[in-house]
């Protein structure tokens, strides 16, 4: 054979070689090379997130822990059982929950007796701990010595324990000089005090507490960083700040605040401004009317602020949807459900990232719009468009989203077919072409809207929620 021959071979096989599926990636959750039969989701086992591992282990042997799921090796050795922890994982694999009849039988990190099973569990709910704050994430009580505590009418010379609870200023100048009783527990009830905080770390947790028509502004983690679970906020003439002062133009002083179940309800003349601070926000709704047809602006971000939202909800208005404003920023949306709300991306210089998400609106409003000059990927969503484009963004990277019925062509045109649009239920009907249809993607997610795992077939399903047999 002619050396020319030999070269063409070469050549032919090396093309081969670039097209074919790598058999150690499985970020579309599957692997299919039965020597790699593993998918080390989030790098837990060897380190690389989404790769294939190959697998030789000691039958039943504890592997590693995947939040409260234990990897274990199977009874063969050659591949790894993913197996539910009720009472969490750890070193050892799952916690073996001490016996009991009553909570005072319980410690942390299980502190709380499951009475239909009579064992030792981590708690769910504020309500289940003494000291009415649970660590949620731990599954873990606070100690009532590490919560300061308010309450709506309490005045400022109380003494903020769980007796005589203290007025919210109060509470927070206290939290933020303790690091060891950073944590304020709000009793339920109106509160009209401004939160504003200059300096420190603290917690603030309002189950059943409503902060209402904050005026000038609650200007929050202002060079500080705060966590706020569970409050809602109603806001009318006012304004919740991150990073600001109120005045105008704001003076930056950066923070970071953080966003858990709250629920933010914007009234006209009223929304939340981040200008130079870092936001992160899940499980948070926000709702309400700001002003008339597709100019209501709720959200606004500035000056090299980040928002890394995940299960939120945007609850705007056919007369007044509300809006995400971004202007050189950083915004990573997952998860989420934008109805009658819309992003825009203004000006220059911001990274946008939206995936796993739904937008419905019934304007003739696009649900995204972005100048050029920005860099913005959208990825894995679903568009309900009425008579408008569903993106108005000639430099934006569209990939694998399902719009309907408008376009432009964003891979698929099509009736993404939802349980029931119109009364505002977005999840997958079972004949969906969403489902099984997604692709990797930034960010990445293992739940949905509703924390349901993804995916639950062989591959994650387009828009906010996954369909669950």
């Amino acid at each position: 054979m002619s050396s020319t021959a030999w070269l063409g071979v070469v050549v032919v096989v090396s093309i081969i070689s670039c097209t074919a599926p790598n058999p150690r990636s499985c970020t579309d959750g599957r692997c299919t090379d039965t020597a790699f039969p593993f998918c080390d989701v989030d790098g837990s086992v060897g380190g690389t997130p989404q790769t294939c591992l190959d697998v030789a282990c000691t039958p039943d042997e504890h592997v590693s822990c995947r939040g409260e799921v234990a990897i274990r090796c199977n009874a063969t050795g050659n591949d790894y059982d993913l197996v539910e922890c009720p009472a969490g994982c750890d070193a050892q694999g799952c916690v073996v929950p001490a016996a009991c009849t009553t909570s005072d039988q319980c410690s942390n990190p299980t502190p709380v007796c499951e009475l239909t099973s009579q064992v030792c569990r981590g708690c769910r709910v504020d309500s289940e701990c003494a000291s009415q704050i649970c660590d949620l994430d731990a599954g873990s009580c606070l100690a009532v010595s590490e919560v300061v505590y308010a309450a709506p009418a309490a005045g400022p010379a109380a003494a903020c324990s769980q007796m005589m609870p203290c007025s919210l200023t109060r509470a927070i100048e206290l939290a933020v000089a303790n690091p060891l009783r950073s944590t304020i527990r709000m009793s339920p009830g109106t509160y009209t005090t401004a939160i504003r905080t200059t300096s420190g770390n603290i917690t603030i947790v309002g189950e059943g507490a409503t902060l209402q028509a904050i005026a000038p502004a609650s200007s929050i983690a202002r060079g500080s960083t705060v966590t706020i679970r569970g409050l809602r906020f109603n806001l009318t003439g006012s304004q919740l700040l991150c990073g600001g002062d109120g005045t105008s133009p704001a003076t930056m002083l950066g923070g970071t605040l953080n966003l858990r179940f709250v629920d933010i309800q914007l009234g006209e003349n009223s929304w939340f401004l981040a200008g130079g601070c870092t936001a992160t926000a899940r499980g948070v709704t926000i709702g309400g009317s700001t002003s008339s047809g597709g100019t209501g602006v709720s959200l606004s971000l500035s000056d090299n602020s980040s928002l890394s939202a995940d299960q939120l909800r945007v609850n705007g208005t056919p007369s007044s949807p509300l809006r995400l404003l971004t202007t050189q920023s950083t915004v990573s949306v997952s998860n989420s459900v934008f109805e009658n709300g819309r992003i825009h991306t203004v000006n220059t210089g911001s990274q946008v990232d939206v995936a796993f998400s739904t937008f419905a609106v019934s304007d003739n409003y696009p649900s995204f719009f972005s100048a050029t000059g920005n860099t913005v990927n959208l990825k894995n969503n679903i568009f309900l468009t009425s008579s408008g484009p569903a993106v108005d963004c000639t430099s934006c990277t569209v990939t694998n989203n399902i719009s309907f019925p408008q376009g432009p062509a964003m891979n698929m045109v099509v009736d993404p077919q939802l349980v029931s649009p119109a009364t505002g239920d977005y999840r997958l009907k079972a004949t969906s072409p969403a489902i099984d249809a997604a692709v990797a993607s930034t960010p990445s997610t293992t739940h949905d809207f509703d924390g349901a795992a993804r995916p639950q077939g062989p591959a994650p399903d387009i828009g906010a929620y996954e369909r669950t047999p």
